[in-house]
């Protein structure tokens, strides 16, 4: 099973997310710790919790700027998966930007979804092209719904048979 294929099957109950979150684990190991949750998969994107736990907390004990960047990251990435076939297509960060509104002094929430003809109009640029690279902008809220911060984060989306490796 795909990354593509998990993401689309673990929408429905609640056990299914469960799994898809432990094998989401696995495979993105440096997510574990932050325990950020797929808490929904829909058509209209994919929505995560940052819970407020240690491993997120600075020193005022509020959600550390730096896991607030990461679950910005990995909400525009896993949709971006969804879409995107990986044996087909690589996806690497380029750039994240953030900027920081309020203190998270409960979960982080993260609703993203990209208009479906962005996707497409990536995947028809794919078509001539070997790489494209474009920027999503998503952001976290609290529980109450205001937004603690913006990010932008920029992928490069580029065909597998365009990728040189180091050996290249």
């Amino acid at each position: 099973m795909t990354v593509m294929q998990l993401l689309n099957w673990g929408g429905g109950s609640s056990l299914k997310r469960w799994v898809m979150n432990q094998i989401l684990w696995y495979v993105v190991p440096f997510n574990r710790p932050h325990a950020i949750k797929v808490t929904a998969v829909s058509e209209d994107g994919v929505h995560l919790k940052l819970p407020l736990i240690r491993k997120n907390s600075n020193h005022l004990k509020t959600l550390h700027a730096c896991a607030l960047a990461t679950a910005c990251e990995y909400a525009t990435g896993l949709h971006l998966i969804r879409f995107l076939d990986t044996k087909k297509y690589r996806s690497i960060l380029v750039e994240i930007r953030m900027e920081y509104l309020k203190q998270g002094r409960s979960d982080g929430y993260i609703n993203f979804s990209a208009e479906r003809n962005t996707i497409d109009d990536i995947t028809n640029l794919l078509q001539s092209e070997s790489a494209v690279i474009r920027t999503f902008e998503t952001g976290v809220v609290n529980k109450k719904g205001d937004l603690l911060c913006k990010g932008f984060i920029t992928w490069q989306i580029k065909k597998w048979s365009a990728v040189k490796s180091a050996s290249s």
